[in-house]
């Protein structure tokens, strides 16, 4: 209760608190340090982090506007089963995408080479 400690401006902080905050600082700045080395060694987004990206992307529209109520959403592309329901369930694009990424190509390469049919 009362005042708090950090604004009794008026009185000397003790010795072990001044230690305790230049421990606590000296920490922080490692740190930041060390995420900042760790976040350079990643390096540049390559390919494959791209292609995640925009197959998860890919993946969010398609469920999105599966049937988004207020347009006819993309199931409506196929047929519908006896009781009125659409056969495609909100899992068919997460299978789509998994299916998608095993055969996207590990090798970038493969994209400059196409005519060659992707040899190197």
């Amino acid at each position: 209760m009362g005042i708090s400690s950090k604004l009794k401006f008026w009185q000397k902080k003790n010795e072990d608190e001044e230690l305790e905050s230049r421990r606590a600082k000296s920490l922080e700045k490692r740190i930041k340090r060390t995420i900042g080395e760790k976040y350079e060694s990643l390096g540049p987004i390559g390919l494959h982090e791209l292609a995640v990206l925009g197959f998860f992307f890919v993946m969010v529209f398609l469920w999105v506007f599966k049937d988004p109520q207020f347009v006819p959403g993309w199931d409506t592309l196929f047929p519908k089963t006896v009781k009125g329901k659409s056969i495609i369930k909100e899992a068919t694009p997460t299978l789509l995408i998994t299916v998608l990424m095993f055969i996207f190509p590990s090798k970038a390469t493969y994209f400059r080479n196409f005519r060659n049919g992707g040899i190197i």
